[in-house]
């Protein structure tokens, strides 16, 4: 990401799915990774938090070490021109973004609001961008479907029961786990305050991961 980032960003004029969607992809993977895996992504030794990896509660409790340069990358590639939050799936970038702010690790609410007011249409390049090629296809410059990536959730949870048994040998597929709470402090989140500078994120669940998006 840090690579693709720095090659592509000095000629971005903002974000483009056609034009760097490889980019999106590869952090729409590293948006859901932390939401399915964020406790290896801890480095307890480091941490003086006193952590249990069964309560998510202790992880907001003494100071949590995160792996090396985490933070610090993926802030980088958030507020970059290439703006990767505002072109992933919103329903997973929801969902990140709740789960960082719970663990103190990032505030990237003000990021979201600011993206309010992007009109990704603007930076499409090519025939999408006034619709030329797609005017006989029904095309929608409104449309998410054309602006974001699309969410692939295929086994959350996973049921097929035959096979099933092959994952619960192998003890490395995490279902869905929802956070106590999280919801709740979402809520009280308060989306108006500054305007989101960077500086901001240096302060800073038995259901499935589609519950955002549909029903089961």
């Amino acid at each position: 990401m840090d690579h693709y980032r720095n090659h592509h960003e000095p000629g971005c004029k903002g974000p483009d799915i056609r034009r760097y969607g490889t980019f999106y992809s590869f952090t729409q993977g590293l948006l859901y990774i932390f939401c399915f895996r964020w406790r290896d992504l801890v480095d307890e030794e480091a941490s003086s938090a006193s952590i249990d990896r069964e309560d998510p509660a202790t992880y907001t409790h003494g100071e949590v070490e995160w792996l090396p340069g985490m933070k610090i990358r993926l802030i980088a590639s958030f507020y970059s021109k290439l703006n990767p939050l505002k072109v992933c799936t919103p329903v997973i970038v929801e969902q990140f973004v709740k789960l960082v702010r719970y663990f103190n690790f990032l505030y990237l609410f003000p990021l979201l609001e600011r993206n309010k007011t992007v009109q990704l249409t603007q930076f499409m390049v090519g025939n999408y961008s006034t619709g030329g090629a797609l005017r006989d296809t029904g095309y929608d410059p409104r449309d998410d479907f054309w602006t974001h990536l699309e969410p692939v959730f295929p086994f959350d949870p996973y049921q097929l029961p035959h096979s099933r048994r092959w994952l619960d040998l192998d003890q490395t597929y995490l279902a869905w786990q929802t956070i106590p709470g999280l919801e709740r402090d979402a809520d009280d989140e308060s989306y108006g305050g500054d305007d989101g500078e960077a500086e901001d994120d240096d302060d800073v669940e038995e259901d499935t991961a589609t519950d955002y998006g549909h029903d089961d």
